[in-house]
């Protein structure tokens, strides 16, 4: 059996941060209005041959153009040795995050309620007491990673409002709408406002299931997405990807369910997430208007500039704190030109995002 992991660090809390506000310009000349000639498998299969395995999957206005997946979601040394396809299914860690925010904002619209104002009358009924200075943070503060609120990696927590009730109740540490840091539970938080709004009757139930539902029947549902492959359940740990280190041939690690859903918890496979990638861009969810707001004002998504225009995306990262470290990459673009795309890596220490830009600039 493989290891089971330790709770996880999500790399984004240690590095995230640094590494997403870096100046994100492409070497060279802008192209506007030239057509890129992407390079998906050669730029791929040139800077992950380290790896034990990957998938991506690329759609052009809507339709997949492009696929593939190399090596092993299961190495031979942890039985049954398992390939890659585009159907593996794998933790999506923050990628998770822009699925929130779709729900997030799709909720709020449908309750006229304005992401402008403070996020906390929304959850005060489950988290009775306030820290110093929170009452004033934004659902905006929130999505941008501007909350001023203490930093938290928490994936996973035997009770949703237990542990947000002790989160709020903490004093600021920075400024909302101004200190900028990344913080898991901006995103749980969310998640419990779309528990609550969507499940006023029990509260919120247990902040996870009503959340879930939500995104399955209002988001995943709608984009054509498969509920039974893209859920937050992985698969059983004697099946299941496992997570591997790159300067070792050690066995991979086991990752179980997170109940912070919402900003590190779903799983998806390529060809299914893809469905969701190509569903924003045809506003299946959120109108024209709301997915360009949601973009251009980065709420749950980053900038970068490239050769051929602004992109904009999201990567997560998942491992175990050890030595060496063991865990996984996943990330996703949406490009100009009609181009999304994804890469989904089962090991630490990948720039999955970058690579999606190389092939497609390249």
């Amino acid at each position: 059996m493989p290891t089971i992991a330790p709770p996880p660090i999500d790399g984004n809390v240690k590095f995230q941060s640094r590494w997403l506000h870096r100046a994100r310009a492409s070497t060279g000349a802008r192209r506007i209005g030239a057509s890129p000639d992407p390079h998906w498998s050669s730029v791929f299969q040139a800077n992950l041959g380290d790896v034990p395995g990957y998938a991506y999957a690329v759609a052009h206005r809507g339709r997949v153009v492009d696929e593939g997946a190399f090596g092993y979601a299961r190495t031979p040394l942890d039985a049954p040795q398992t390939p890659w396809t585009v159907h593996t299914r794998i933790h999506l860690a923050s990628v998770s995050k822009p699925i929130t925010a779709v729900a997030l904002l799709r909720i709020l619209s449908h309750r006229h309620i304005s992401i402008d104002q403070p996020f906390y009358p929304l959850v005060q009924s489950q988290c009775p007491v306030v820290g110093p200075g929170v009452a004033t943070v934004t659902i905006k503060n929130l999505l941008e990673m501007l909350s001023g609120m203490a930093v938290d990696g928490t994936l996973s927590a035997p009770s949703i409002w237990s542990f947000l009730s002790a989160y709020v109740a903490k004093p600021l540490v920075g400024t909302p709408g101004v200190t900028s840091a990344y913080s898991n539970t901006n995103f749980t938080i969310l998640q419990a406002i779309i528990s609550l709004l969507a499940d006023p009757a029990s509260q919120g139930g247990d902040g996870v299931a009503p959340y879930v539902a939500y995104v399955t029947d209002h988001v995943l549902r709608p984009m054509g997405v498969d509920p039974a492959i893209f859920n937050p359940s992985p698969d059983p740990a004697a099946t299941s990807t496992l997570s591997y280190a790159l300067s070792d041939n050690g066995p991979g690690i086991y990752w179980g369910p997170f109940d912070c859903v919402g900003c590190g918890g779903w799983v998806a496979s390529a060809r299914q997430l893809i469905k969701f990638m190509t569903g924003v861009r045809e506003d299946r969810t959120l109108n024209e208007h709301e997915t360009h707001k949601m973009f251009h004002e980065q709420l749950g998504w980053y900038e970068w500039t490239g050769l051929y225009g602004d992109y904009y995306s999201h990567n997560g990262w998942l491992l175990d704190g050890g030595t060496p470290d063991r865990g996984l990459n996943t990330g996703i673009v949406h490009l100009s030109d009609g181009y999304d795309a994804l890469l989904l890596v089962n090991a630490q220490w990948v720039d999955t995002t970058g690579l999606i830009v190389q092939a497609f600039e390249s």
